[in-house]
């Protein structure tokens, strides 16, 4: 505002600045006016809304015969649908589409009028059903493509609950999981967008298919209010939330039946919804889930490349590889070849790229480890209110089975508490008595009974000490504890559990049916490994006054108050965030494209005699990548290592590329489903492709 407003006296200057002033409010609002109708003649009037005036068409845009629209393509240009045999649907669709147009509010949204030439855009642009129309212009490519982005502003989880996951019964658990931790997934977004650029990524379609839901006999549904297992659920949970939260269309199937159902109708024919199985760009499942795909009829070969499978414990290439699911651990002799088939098992030979088993923990490189999130609030002190207890991680009565003896020298310093319940029908029970099935548990543990999530949180935030029995093995409990300040127990196993010499839980073998061979040095590896003191004490829970000098050094920690809450940060939510969207975007297995991990990531190490790839990488600060052997499978590469081949041979074997000590014969691999960090042969050095990777986000390597 022009000063002389300020003075008592306005002089004939003061109308002069005021006339001029005004003059430039008139003549700056007209602009703008104009500017404003412009940018409409190019949005809404190329809709076909009517111009309030002629408007100004930009590049690539046509003003209409009546000169008050803004048009795609010519006016008076008449296109004529193509015959292309690459397009074999175009005219069907088309002809449909002319007499159909006005069946569906989503195609005028984008653009069709009824018009020959409206209808090829739409075809070949937003269905690809048709060739791309030559006239199409830049603007309408940008606004496309802009449509088919990732959403970054997913701040609200409405949807996500009420719509995808519709199945109130069978998605229960995990839509409660969902609703407790969404607060944490947006600030986590929010942290990661400032970190790293999230525009521009394709938003893509993803089906979740949740096996373990499907298989109706094992009622996980149900058994997960009643003391079943968590961890398969918790992680088909962080999976959905983190999938929709990064933007993409996600949709939910506890069934065969609801994802035939979607493929014999669209939901929305404007490609918005998924249309069938075969449209999605990824699709999440278990074994369970590939299982009742195969029975249903799907054609899961066809869509090989499509699948991620969720793989708790992994799966090693030896069961992997095969014609037919009949491998196991006793097929492979000593030198890595594999003996005469004997056995069937409908979880081996699926022959996927191993890359495409997704685990719980970051245990085995052949497969991408995949995760979950541990709640982690950084404004809570969780060490100041806690009590002088333990608490046992074991919700069944056979857990405790032998462990009396372990938990009678606890009791000496602390009080030792429980969750169990005498089965999975049973909750709440506080007497340890025959009657109520908890004969194991002493009668000196404080039961709790089975407890809500958020009951079960606070009792880790309350206990200093955190149990483990030996079972479940690599649980997510031990890493909630540790993120609640609390210390884990890890007992040791001496010999290492594995497939071959497992111990009977619950009246079935363990490990007998899971496609891995490795060998559980404690209950939680990750823990003792990745974590370790003071936050981890794995010890011989047999070894009396060991657990009396573990018990005296936590609580002594407390005193001096050196224990603090901890999370890595792979566990984090904003980590699985980060590690899945790395996923989503660069690995790719439905072409022959550059892979994910460069060429010049690689770290070529050759290995001790009867050595893993696992162990030789590890023990030189480095992690194995199953991706990056094709480029040490050669001659030159050994000669470059001073392995001198007296001989090569080509054979499809485990431990291959590897140099036999015995014949100085160089050992080329034969077979790309074969290439094995976990394998290793008496009288051979491996060579193995390993690679650096990003400090508490394993799957991950610098850029």
């Amino acid at each position: 505002m022009p000063c002389c407003w300020r003075h008592p006296k306005i002089t004939s200057r003061c109308f002069e600045k005021l006339l001029i002033f005004a003059i430039f409010l008139l003549i700056f609002g007209n602009v703008l006016i104009i500017n404003q109708t412009n940018i409409l003649g190019l949005d809404e009037c190329s809709q076909g809304k009517e111009c309030k005036q002629k408007p100004m068409c930009g590049e690539g845009f046509f003003l209409s015969n009546d000169g008050k629209h803004c048009l795609d393509v010519e006016p008076n240009r008449t296109c004529v649908i193509p015959t292309n045999p690459a397009f074999p649907n175009c005219e069907q669709k088309a002809r449909w589409m002319s007499k159909f147009w006005k069946s569906h509010p989503c195609f005028k949204r984008f653009g069709v009028d009824g018009s020959t030439c409206s209808i090829l855009k739409f075809l070949s642009e937003v269905v690809k059903e048709c060739p791309i129309v030559n006239e199409r212009i830049k603007l309408g490519h940008e606004r496309l493509q802009r449509m088919r982005e990732a959403e970054t502003e997913r701040y609200k989880n409405d949807i996500l609950l009420t719509q995808i996951l519709h199945n109130s019964r069978d998605t229960g658990w995990i839509k409660n999981r969902i609703s407790l931790q969404w607060n944490e997934w947006v600030s986590a977004f929010g942290a990661l967008k400032t970190k790293q650029n999230l525009g521009k990524r394709r938003k893509k379609n993803i089906l979740v298919f949740i096996g373990i839901l499907a298989e109706k006999s094992w009622n996980w549904a149900d058994n997960a209010k009643k003391g079943g297992p968590l961890g398969e659920l918790l992680q088909w949970a962080d999976l959905i939330a983190a999938i929709y939260i990064l933007g993409h269309n996600v949709y939910v199937a506890t069934s065969t039946k609801e994802i035939r159902s979607s493929s014999q109708k669209s939901l929305s024919p404007c490609g918005d919804q998924l249309v069938g199985i075969a449209q999605n760009d990824l699709i999440y499942t278990d074994m369970h889930g590939l299982l009742s795909l195969k029975h249903a009829g799907f054609n899961v070969t066809e869509l090989r490349c499509k699948f991620r499978i969720l793989d708790t414990f992994g799966t090693e290439p030896k069961f992997n590889y095969g014609d037919e699911a009949t491998q196991d651990i006793s097929q492979v002799d000593a030198s890595g070849r594999f003996k005469k088939k004997e056995k069937k098992n409908a979880y081996f030979g699926w022959q996927f790229n191993l890359k495409q088993y997704m685990t719980l923990f970051p245990h085995t490189p052949d497969n991408s480890f995949l995760g979950f999130a541990v709640t982690q609030k950084t404004n809570e002190d969780v060490t100041t209110k806690k009590k002088n207890w333990a608490l046992v991680y074991g919700k069944q009565n056979y857990m405790w089975k032998g462990c009396t003896p372990f938990l009678s020298v606890l009791r000496k310093y602390v009080h030792v508490q429980a969750t169990v319940g005498a089965d999975w029908s049973t909750s709440g029970q506080t007497t340890n008595d025959n009657k109520s099935g908890l004969f194991n548990v002493p009668g000196f543990v404080s039961n709790h009974g089975l407890v809500s999530w958020n009951d079960y949180q606070q009792l880790l935030r309350s206990t200093k000490i955190f149990v483990g029995l030996g079972f479940p093995f690599e649980g997510p409990a031990p890493l909630e504890a540790v993120a609640r300040g609390a210390v884990f127990i890890n007992p040791k196993w001496d010999p290492p559990v594995s497939r071959v010499n497992d111990v009977k839980f619950n009246k079935k073998w363990f490990f007998k049916d899971k496609p891995t061979s490795r060998k559980l040095m404690s209950q939680h590896p990750y823990m003792e490994i990745f974590i370790g003191r003071p936050h981890v004490y794995t010890v011989d829970i047999k070894d009396e006054h060991a657990v009396k000098r573990i018990v005296k050094e936590i609580l002594n920690n407390f005193k001096q108050n050196k224990i603090k809450a901890y999370v890595p940060h792979e566990f984090t939510h904003e980590g699985m965030l980060q590690r899945l969207n790395a996923y989503i975007e660069k690995q790719n297995f439905c072409s022959n494209e550059a892979p994910w991990t460069k060429r010049k990531a690689l770290r070529v190490i050759v290995s001790s005699i009867d050595e893993s790839c696992i162990d030789s990488c590890w023990r030189n600060g480095l992690v194995c990548e199953n991706t990056l052997f094709k480029y040490v499978n050669t001659k030159e590469v050994f000669e470059k290592q001073n392995l001198r081949c007296a001989s090569v041979d080509y054979q499809s074997r485990l431990t291959a590329p590897s140099y036999s000590m015995l014949t100085k014969t160089c050992i080329i691999q034969n077979e790309p489903l074969l290439y094995s960090c976990v394998d290793s042969a008496k009288y051979e050095k491996r060579l193995c492709a390993c690679r650096e990777f990003v400090k508490e986000q394993v799957a991950l390597f610098p850029e």
